[in-house]
């Protein structure tokens, strides 16, 4: 999976994802084009892992009929805190955080509802990601 260019916009239409309009603490732009800078040609990569590693924690935390505080549920979130610290998706990281801890704390029914507002905070990641250039392949 790759991401493909898109014209750089600064509209958007509440219409395409839901949300009325992006937040501007959604990716904190110091740490995104410091890490752009830093990696140069590599950056467009790592767009591309933090797509795939999201979509695959989507996917596996989605299918979850029950939620367990074991390891294996404090891993995913853990991993999706990892991801979205390093292309600067603070909001993102800071509840993937909470609802690891939850998971620590057995508090299953939090963490269930933090991770509502983690696939909404995702949203609006993508959406600022589309803005910038940076959109997702189909």
């Amino acid at each position: 999976m790759k991401y493909i260019e898109a014209e750089n916009t600064t509209t958007h239409s509440a219409d395409q994802t839901g949300i009325d309009k992006l937040s501007e603490e959604t990716l904190d732009m110091g740490t995104f084009d410091g890490m752009r800078s830093v990696m140069e040609d590599d950056f467009n990569d790592l767009i591309e892992a933090f797509y795939q590693s999201s979509e695959e924690v989507f996917r596996t935390m989605d299918g979850w009929t029950e939620w367990g505080s074991e390891d294996e549920y404090r891993r995913y979130p853990h991993s999706l805190k990892s991801i979205a610290g390093n292309i600067g998706a603070m909001s993102l990281k800071e509840l993937a955080a909470q609802c690891e801890a939850q998971i620590t704390d057995n508090s299953l029914a939090e963490a269930q509802a933090t991770y509502a507002l983690i696939r909404e905070e995702y949203q609006r990641v993508r959406q600022q990601l589309d803005s910038l250039g940076f959109a997702q392949a189909s």
